[in-house]
C-alpha cells in the first residue's frame, strides 16, 4: 500500500499491485486533498514482505512557505 501523510496525519492510502524486489516504480498522485496548512508531506510504501531496510520506502518533503 502507498500511504500519504500531511504532518503525520494520513490523508490517503492506495492499494498497489505487486512490486518485484529490486525494481523501481514511478507513482503519481494528482488532485490530493490535504489540510490548508501543513509543513511536511510523506509518502510511504507499506508491505508485509520481509525487507533488509524499509527506510527506502519513505519519502518526506518539507515545504517552505513563500511570503
Amino acid at each position: 500500500n502507498l500511504r500519504i501523510y500531511a504532518d503525520n496525519s494520513e490523508v490517503k492510502a492506495f492499494t498497489l499491485n505487486k512490486i518485484e524486489i529490486g525494481t523501481r516504480k514511478i507513482l503519481t498522485v494528482d488532485n490530493l486533498r490535504v489540510p490548508l496548512s501543513f509543513e511536511t508531506i510523506k509518502f510511504e510504501v507499506k508491505t508485509s514482505e520481509k525487507e533488509i531496510d524499509k527506510n527506502n520506502n519513505i519519502v518526506e518533503l518539507k515545504l517552505e512557505k513563500i511570503q
